[in-house]
């Protein structure tokens, strides 16, 4: 599945055979990963190609809050894309998980922490996961 990402050589590239010259050309339009079966390779398509539609969805959240607070809409999104630029570069090069970034960031009785914690009150990682296997099952019936 197309990527965004690519236009900018940060794809996620799913190949299920690997043939060394494909993998060597179309590993500068990101990362590829290969897959064990045609099942892995869907899951790739649908993290990979829609992927970018859900950052974008939750940097849009965070503008939105921005400018209602009081930020004009240019600001709003400069901060959004400071943002997941800054903690995209930091864990990259720091070289640890998201999880180890949000343990880092989430100090103890702290408002990070609480925000978290409300978000897994609420279950939002299972809404998410649903949404994702909304679309990988819509894939899978083509």
């Amino acid at each position: 599945m197309p990527n965004i990402p690519i236009a900018v050589c940060k794809g996620v590239i799913g190949a299920y055979q690997s043939v060394q010259d494909v993998t060597n050309i179309i590993q500068k339009l990101g990362i590829v990963i290969e897959v064990a079966d045609e099942l892995m390779l869907d899951l790739i398509t649908i993290i990979g190609g829609c992927g970018p539609g859900i950052v974008a969805y939750l940097m849009n959240i965070l503008v939105d809050i921005s400018i209602e607070k009081g930020f004009s809409k240019p600001d709003a999104s400069r901060i959004a894309q400071q943002l997941f630029d800054g903690t995209s570069k930091y864990i990259a090069d720091s070289k640890i998980t998201p999880n180890e970034m949000a343990c880092k960031v989430a100090t103890k009785g702290g408002n990070t922490e609480s925000i978290i914690n409300y978000y897994d009150e609420i279950e939002l990682k299972r809404e998410i996961y649903a949404g994702f296997a909304l679309g990988l099952n819509k894939l899978q019936k083509y």
